[in-house]
């Protein structure tokens, strides 16, 4: 339910990261039009060494197979 406090782990590059997160929204099956069932969640404590990991991550899959910029050259 909103405002739920949830404890979850996260795997990422083979190492288990645990984190607290807060429950923002959910939706069931057939709830709201073109909605897929799932949930939002805020992370809300989480080691800052995690943390850090999480965010290379994320920008290694976001750039993965983008060519690097070549402006200013």
């Amino acid at each position: 339910a909103k405002g739920t406090r949830i404890a979850i782990t996260i795997l990422i590059k083979n190492k288990i990261i645990p984190v607290e997160t807060l429950v923002l929204y959910t939706y069931g099956h057939l709830q709201g039009l073109f909605k897929e069932p799932g949930m939002g969640l805020e992370f809300v404590r989480i080691n800052s060494e995690d943390r850090e990991l999480i965010r290379q991550y994320i920008r290694e899959e976001i750039t993965q197979g983008v060519a690097p910029s070549s402006a200013g050259t």
